[in-house]
C-alpha cells in the first residue's frame, strides 16, 4: 500500500507542467538563469504555486525526434524524482542545447543535478 501512495506522489501531473507561452515568457524574462554545456535553466521562485512546475524546450537543433524525446524523458524523470527538494513556489524552464543531443542520459542527469543543486532547500 505504501508503494502505491509514494508512486502516486511521484507522478508528473498536468498541474506540474508549464503549458502556455505566457508562462514561458514570464519565467524566462525576469527569472534567474543558469547555464551548463547541455542546458539553460530559467528559474522563478516566489510565485503563488502549490507545487514546483516544469517547462521544457528541445528544438530540432538538438537532434531528430528520437533524440529530442529521449532528452525530454530524461528531464521529466529527473524533475519527477527531485521536485520534493524544491520550494513549492518554484517554476523553471529547461532549454536543451545542441550538445545535449550527443550526450548520454547519465551525462544529462548529472548536468541537471548540478544546475538544480543551488535551488534545493
Amino acid at each position: 500500500m505504501n508503494n502505491l501512495l509514494s508512486a502516486s506522489k511521484q507522478k508528473f501531473t498536468k498541474s506540474a507542467r508549464i503549458l502556455n507561452s505566457a508562462d514561458y515568457r514570464r519565467i524566462t524574462g525576469p527569472g534567474r538563469k543558469s547555464v551548463s554545456p547541455h542546458f539553460l535553466l530559467f528559474v522563478l521562485v516566489g510565485t503563488d504555486g502549490s507545487e514546483p512546475r516544469l517547462g521544457m524546450t528541445v528544438s530540432k537543433k538538438v537532434g531528430n525526434a528520437v533524440v529530442r524525446n529521449r532528452i525530454k524523458r530524461t528531464i521529466r524523470e529527473f524533475f519527477r524524482k527531485n521536485r520534493f527538494r524544491l520550494d513549492p513556489s518554484f517554476e523553471c524552464v529547461v532549454i536543451a542545447r545542441p550538445r545535449a543531443g550527443k550526450s548520454s542520459s547519465a551525462e544529462l542527469t548529472i548536468s541537471l543535478s548540478k544546475l538544480f543543486r543551488s535551488y534545493e532547500h
